[in-house]
């Protein structure tokens, strides 16, 4: 079976205003978890190059990224199961974990 095609002259580009941002979630507390235990065992200079790489191609998209990151930090801070203080970057870096695109 064929199918007939016919091209036009319409080209479809990206749009950047046009992205997102929503929450994601690996799967079950446990998971979650293991993401953070991972991020909390980085060295810190590496803490602050991630973040720094991170905010640098989100903040092309959305603006006060580093808020956006803060708040689903905050979402998912019931997870964790201490009240370990976490440095002001390890939360920003953990929140931009759990964050995905969505293109429309």
């Amino acid at each position: 079976m064929s199918i007939r095609l016919k091209r036009t002259s319409i080209v479809l580009r990206p749009d950047q205003s046009r992205v997102l941002l929503r929450p994601f979630s690996p799967g079950d507390a446990q998971r979650v978890r293991g993401i953070v235990a991972r991020i909390l065992s980085l060295p810190d200079g590496q803490v602050r190059l991630l973040l720094d790489e991170v905010s640098a191609e989100f903040s092309k998209r959305h603006q006060e990224i580093h808020k956006l990151f803060r708040q689903r930090f905050d979402q998912i801070r019931d997870l964790l199961l201490n009240d370990e203080e976490i440095s002001e970057q390890r939360q920003l870096l953990i929140g931009s974990y759990f964050l995905a695109e969505y293109s429309l």
